[in-house]
C-alpha cells in the first residue's frame, strides 16, 4: 500500500505549467513533476503558455527560452505587462544556453530565476520546491 508523503500532499495544491516544444523533454518534466505530487499542464509553445497563464494562473511555470514563434523571453515580457494578474507568477527559465544575458527589464525579470540544462532531476525538483516555498 503506498502512503502519500507530506511533501505530496502539500505539493498537490502547487499548479505548475511546464513550457517546452520538445515533446520527449516536455514528458520527462512533467512526470517527474507530478511524481513529486505536483499537479502539472503542460503545452508547446509560447502562445499556448500566455494563454494559459492568464486563463489559470499556475503557481508556478517552467519555461524553455527557445520556442518556436514566441520565444521564452518574449513569453516573459507578456505575462510581466503592468496591470496584468500574471506579473506576479514565478518563472523558472530552462535553456541549453549557457548565459543569462538579457533583453528583459528589471521589472520584466522580477520573479524570473535560471536553470541550465542539462539538469540533475533532483536539483530541479529542489529548485522548484524552493521557489514555491519562498526561500
Amino acid at each position: 500500500m503506498k502512503t502519500e508523503t507530506s511533501a505530496h500532499k502539500k505539493n498537490s495544491d502547487r499548479r505548475v505549467l511546464v513550457v517546452e516544444d520538445d515533446p520527449y523533454t516536455n514528458e520527462l518534466i512533467s512526470n517527474l513533476l507530478a511524481t513529486r505530487g505536483f499537479n502539472v499542464e503542460s503545452v508547446g509553445t509560447g502562445e499556448d503558455a500566455v494563454e494559459h497563464a492568464r486563463e489559470k494562473i499556475p503557481d508556478l511555470i517552467v519555461l524553455d527560452l527557445l520556442l518556436p514563434q514566441i520565444d521564452g523571453w518574449e513569453v516573459c515580457s507578456i505575462l510581466r505587462k503592468p496591470g496584468s494578474k500574471t506579473t506576479k507568477i514565478p518563472i523558472l527559465v530552462t535553456s541549453v544556453l549557457s548565459r543569462f544575458d538579457t533583453i528583459l527589464s528589471d521589472r520584466e525579470m522580477a520573479h524570473v530565476s535560471f536553470f541550465s540544462k542539462p539538469f540533475e532531476s533532483s536539483d530541479l525538483i529542489a529548485e522548484v520546491e524552493r521557489i514555491l516555498d519562498g526561500r
